[in-house]
């Protein structure tokens, strides 16, 4: 995006996360919580979002945790 849109006009957040827990969930709240109230403070006129999923790298499966594996079949349903 650099090539269209200055860097000072860019704000970069990452938010990374593991749901195998409950309190991993509820900091996922958290954390996107304050991440929507920093944007909506600033003056922000476009946001893009990048979704990247979660898959074994050895069978595709996705997963939500390293230790929670579904088959995409079982994810589709």
């Amino acid at each position: 995006m650099q090539g269209f849109i200055h860097a000072s006009g860019v704000v970069y957040e990452e938010i990374s996360f593991n749901l195998e827990t409950l309190e991993q969930v509820v900091n996922h709240g958290h954390a996107m919580n304050e991440m929507a109230q920093h944007l909506s403070s600033n003056k922000t006129q476009c946001v893009v979002i990048f979704i990247m999923n979660h898959s074994d790298e050895d069978r595709g499966d996705l997963f939500v945790s390293p230790g929670s594996c579904a088959t995409v079949v079982a994810v589709s349903e």
